[in-house]
C-alpha cells in the first residue's frame, strides 16, 4: 500500500468505519488490510465500551482511596449519606 493509501485508510478508520468496509471502498483485499493493522502500519481507532480486566486493574491500583474507588466524588458523598 502506498503512503497516500494508507493515509486515506487511516482517516476512515478513525471515523469509525469497519476495516472490512474500508478494504472494500479503497479496493484493497481484506486480509492485505488486516496484516496493515496487525503490523502497526494502519491503527484500527474503535471506541471501547468495554475495558479489558488488565486495563480495570490498572485503574483500581491507582484510585485515589484504593482499590474499586475511582468515584471519589460519589464514595464521599455516600460515606456523608448522601
Amino acid at each position: 500500500m502506498t503512503d497516500d493509501v494508507l493515509l486515506k485508510a487511516q482517516q476512515y478508520l478513525n471515523e469509525g468505519q469497519e476495516p472490512c468496509d474500508v478494504a472494500d471502498q479503497l479496493g484493497i483485499k481484506r486480509d492485505t488490510f488486516s496484516k496493515a493493522i496487525r503490523t502497526g502500519r494502519l491503527h484500527n481507532i474503535k471506541k471501547r465500551i468495554l475495558s479489558t480486566k488488565s486495563e480495570r486493574s490498572e485503574q483500581d491500583n491507582a484510585a485515589p482511596m484504593g482499590m474499586g474507588t475511582r468515584n471519589v466524588d460519589a464514595r464521599l458523598a455516600a460515606s456523608i449519606g448522601q
